[in-house]
């Protein structure tokens, strides 16, 4: 989560690589997507363009490559919570590690004041409780290595708000952390909630904990089964230190998501300013699929498991049918004639799309012999949730943007027109709905220098493409140059936990091996030191091409707020790792 990445800046030490995300960063900036949704729960408003027509402050290595950007936009987006009431149940970590301050560092004397987790938390919660409706419920509940009921469930309007305040404040830090039991306690609210009012109400478990020897346990298939019923699970991670593991467990379930928070504006935002569209969402089951037989799919991100670099085939379904090109659907209509001779017995749902009947073919067989036929769809975006994003003055959206990378395919000249067609389907109201959109890549003059000529969708949604691409590659030259740190640091430990002092007798044994050549002890720490150095050369050269003159610095400045002050933090520590492990080397 960016958050993380930033605190460990400001902390003066060298981020985690998983600190850093393309999901994270992406979701903290803002995009000009061509105005609100006004029709689908969901769309996808895309736009797609050549590198070298992108004007970007530097020079692409690949100038043929074509990038797309896709944001979803929800129909929710910037609008108030509906009037459908919600039962909101709070689950606050008390333990021990709650007394620390949000950053790294040593644990606050008293343990219990105002700038402590804990008391962040608290605050959150008073500036959350009068944000909610009086038809709102509210429970709460806290936890160490036992769960605690401070609240069983109640109107909020019933509440007699000056105790439960009162409750609230005595909260104190001590003891350790086991979040299951504070799920056990949330759940047992929930259930034995006998008075409240009969009707369709939202309910959500909010955790605040600052994930301190946590691990996701039984936590995993807890959270599944709220889901199940329809109760999902926020989790606020009041820490600089950002769980992976826990990020994973939380977002990979349908409704549920996670926040890591690292100061205390960032918590009222998600809380408080944000809580009409971080805890209701807008859609489930979303996949965007991306098919073009102009393009090969080389890199998506943005995606909640793009570090992952995997590649989904997308199914055919009924509701996409429509979406194919007009080959595929008469291939498809020929197939399913032919079993419709082999067997006139039987119809099924699937028929309606493609307008026969499908005669014997289960629907398991149906797919995935019209899988090996379509052209290559790929799976790009398949999230369980999409939650509404805010909306700005201007009208731009928080968050939302998926980046593809194109290369063409052999045979299509780099300056020819090309098209890239996104195909989106989703649930909404208990219902799957499908959605389709061509993104074309324009035609170029052979030898032009400038772009080519761009749709008026184009023109609107190009400045945040370019957006999407600096903030890429300074999410990519950052990540390389932890993981490699990472890696560098994993050997010098393991070389100056002993092995260094025996580095006589290494070589000796490195030499009385196999004849054939090998690599020594010294080899090694200077491949690393390359390594290392190379993935310093990335990081310097992009800040030079972004910082390097005012002009350019401003223009960055202006379509990327903060992000030149995070470069340069980030050089500069990366300069003072990589000197600091030269001179541990040299030792």
């Amino acid at each position: 989560d960016a958050n993380a990445f930033g605190a460990g800046l400001r902390e003066g030490r060298l981020p985690d690589v998983d600190s850093l995300t393309y999901q994270g960063l992406f979701s903290q900036h803002w995009y000009q997507t061509g105005g609100p949704e006004t029709e689908h729960a969901v769309s996808v408003a895309a736009a797609g363009a050549r590198a070298c027509d992108l004007d970007l402050p530097w020079h692409p290595a690949a100038e043929d490559d074509v990038w797309v950007g896709c944001f979803l936009n929800a129909l929710k987006d910037g609008k108030p919570r509906d009037s459908t009431p919600i039962d909101l149940i709070v689950v606050v970590d008390t333990s021990g590690s709650m007394s620390a301050p949000l950053s790294r560092g040593s644990f606050q004397s008293s343990g219990q004041d105002a700038s402590s987790r804990l008391g962040f938390a608290k605050e959150a919660l008073g500036s959350l409780l009068a944000t909610m409706r009086d038809d709102d419920g509210f429970g709460l509940a806290s936890f160490t290595t036992v769960g605690k009921v401070v609240q069983p469930l109640a109107l909020l309007g019933s509440l007699d708000q000056a105790s439960l305040a009162e409750r609230i404040g005595a909260l104190k830090a001590d003891g350790g952390t086991t979040l299951s039991a504070g799920m056990d306690a949330a759940i047992g609210i929930r259930k034995q909630a006998s008075a409240m009012p009969d009707g369709v109400r939202h309910q959500r478990l909010l955790f605040l904990t600052d994930m301190d020897d946590l691990t996701p346990g039984p936590l995993d298939d807890m959270i599944e089964n709220e889901a199940k019923q329809g109760c999902y699970v926020s989790i606020v991670g009041i820490s600089s230190g950002f769980n992976t593991q826990l990020a994973e467990v939380a977002s990979k379930h349908k409704g549920c998501n996670y926040f890591c928070i690292t100061k205390a504006d960032e918590l009222h935002k998600v809380a408080v300013a944000d809580f009409d569209w971080n805890f209701f969402p807008a859609a489930f089951e979303v996949e965007v699929a991306q098919q073009s037989g102009d393009y090969d799919l080389l890199d998506v991100y943005g995606t909640p498991y793009d570090a992952k670099d995997e590649q989904v085939q997308a199914s055919w379904t009924p509701l996409t049918h429509r979406f194919y090109p007009p080959s595929f659907r008469e291939q498809a209509r020929a197939l399913l004639l032919c079993a419709r001779r082999l067997s006139r017995s039987r119809t099924d749902s699937s028929a309606t799309a493609v307008g026969i009947a499908s005669g014997s073919l289960p629907m398991p067989a149906l797919q995935r012999i019209l899988d090996f036929l379509s052209p290559a769809v790929r799976s790009v975006i398949r999230v369980d949730t999409v939650f509404p994003s805010g909306v700005g003055s201007d009208g731009s959206v928080e968050g939302g943007l998926v980046l593809l990378r194109f290369r063409p395919r052999p045979g299509l000249k780099a300056t020819a027109a090309g098209k890239v067609r996104l195909m989106l389907q989703y649930t909404a109201d208990g219902d799957a709905r499908a959605t389709c959109v061509d993104v074309d890549i324009p035609s170029q003059a052979p030898g032009a220098l400038g772009p080519g000529v761009a749709s008026s969708a184009d023109s609107v949604l190009k400045p945040a493409l370019r957006k999407g691409v600096v903030l890429q590659r300074f999410i990519e030259v950052c990540r390389r140059f932890l993981a490699v740190a990472k890696a560098d640091s994993n050997s010098a430990s393991t070389r100056h936990s002993g092995a260094a002092l025996f580095r006589p007798q290494l070589r000796a044994i490195e030499a009385a091996q196999a004849p054939k050549p090998q690599t020594t002890v010294d080899e090694g720490v200077a491949e690393g030191r390359k390594s290392l150095s190379g993935a310093l050369s990335d990081v310097e050269d992009l800040r030079q091409a972004l910082d390097g003159s005012e002009a350019v610095a401003a223009d960055v400045e202006s379509m990327c707020p903060g992000l030149l002050e995070q470069l340069r933090g980030f050089v500069d520590k990366a300069r003072s790792y990589v000197k600091d492990q030269t001179s541990l080397a040299a030792q």
